[in-house]
């Protein structure tokens, strides 16, 4: 039963997202703001770009903050994301101004589980269920 217990414990933190902190590629010496990018929920494969350099590649988040964005200028942001568990792709193009000291957050909307999510999650659920009762069937 301390098995069974360890390896419910062991799929709830698996599959834990982490933020993102990085820095502008070729920070200005100038003034700067800071640029929050905030998903509705955790997102995998997230690959952003920022005036066409890659700043995040291949991440799993909820949200990526990025420092030292050159303040006064236009900036080109491009959010690409895509899941399995999602019924479709994130394809955001966006382009923003920042001021000096400015924390800027841009929130980005998620698309609901797909179906294929759903069936996953109901029969992993039942194997595991299943596999508890066999444990503890078994011990008495």
């Amino acid at each position: 039963m301390k098995y069974a217990v360890a390896f419910i414990a062991l799929l709830f933190v698996a599959g834990c997202a982490s933020n993102v902190l990085t820095r502008y590629p070729d920070a200005a010496d100038g003034d700067t703001g800071t640029l929050i990018i905030k998903f509705a929920d955790p997102m995998q494969n997230v690959h952003v770009t920022l005036n066409g350099r890659m700043v995040a590649q291949d991440k799993f988040t909820e949200r990526v903050e990025i420092r030292d964005v050159p303040a006064g200028v236009a900036h080109q942001l491009s959010i690409v994301a895509n899941s399995r568990s999602r019924a479709d792709a994130i394809d955001v193009q966006r382009e923003f101004k920042i001021k000096a000291g400015e924390e800027r957050v841009i929130l980005v909307a998620t698309p609901p589980r797909s179906t294929g999510y759903w069936v996953y999650e109901g029969l992993t659920w039942l194997a595991v269920m299943g596999w508890i009762i066999y444990i503890a069937a078994e011990q008495d």
